[in-house]
């Protein structure tokens, strides 16, 4: 049994969606709140496994509550609005449901979280097989556990709530968020340099403070925010060593 909360400032939109959660299977609705700084109190001090999330909200809307969050936790969207769909996207919101919410189309949303959680917990208990292992990770790809070697990975990206490893040899696909893969890779090896990228240091054939050209010929855009970063502890450090 999954948990959820929901946090919409419209009690109205809250009764209806609770309604409609009462015949998803395997989901519970245990609180809500009209207020959006209480429910991320709430949601600091307990287990919630998916939030359901307005985006317009007087005191803070949805995607700045997101950001305050300390706890992972998967994320749909609801909203009157289809205007905020690309923001929800890039803040890799789970899914997007805009009101009024149909139940095929939340039991939708709902089964997709569900498999992200499964992937995420099988992921889990992989990882802590394999953890005495630092050469490499364990993935789960088309429904087979593959170990990737960490020499071997060209780039992570990210494409909303999956990743894709692109190796020397093929690309894995995985559920999974970036910021959470850039945790578990050596930070010796690996480098964050876009909102939706990380690539492997060792793997680069030439750089500027714009793009990076990999061994492959591929090249990855260097994000605005990220450029001192890379600047600092990549490209001054490889002058260094000249």
């Amino acid at each position: 049994m999954y948990i959820c909360i929901i946090i919409d400032d419209d009690i109205f939109s809250i009764k209806i969606l609770q309604q409609l959660l009462l015949d998803v299977n395997n989901l519970r609705c245990v609180k809500y709140f009209t207020d959006p700084l209480e429910g991320i109190e709430y949601l600091e001090k307990n287990i919630v496994d998916v939030l359901f999330l307005d985006i317009q909200m007087p005191k803070m809307n949805g995607f700045k509550l997101k950001e305050k969050l300390k706890k992972e936790v998967e994320i749909i969207c609801t909203t009157a609005h289809k205007d905020f769909a690309l923001e929800a996207y890039n803040n890799n919101i789970s899914d997007y449901l805009v009101k009024p919410i149909s139940l095929e189309r939340l039991n939708q949303a709902v089964e997709k979280i569900k498999h992200i959680l499964t992937t995420k917990k099988n992921f889990q208990s992989i990882n802590e097989t394999f953890s005495s292992d630092t050469n490499s990770i364990i993935i789960k790809y088309k429904n087979k556990s593959h170990r990737l070697l960490l020499n071997d990975i060209l780039y992570v990206e990210s494409k909303n709530e999956y990743v894709c490893y692109n190796t020397k040899a093929e690309s894995f696909i995985d559920y999974a968020r970036l910021k959470n893969i850039e945790n578990k890779l050596p930070k010796e090896t690996f480098i964050r340099i876009h909102k939706s990228y990380i690539i492997n240091k060792k793997l680069i054939k030439s750089y500027n403070t714009f793009f990076v050209k990999l061994i492959n010929d591929q090249e990855i855009p260097v994000g605005k925010v990220y450029r001192d970063k890379f600047k600092t502890e990549f490209i001054e450090a490889q002058n260094r060593t000249i």
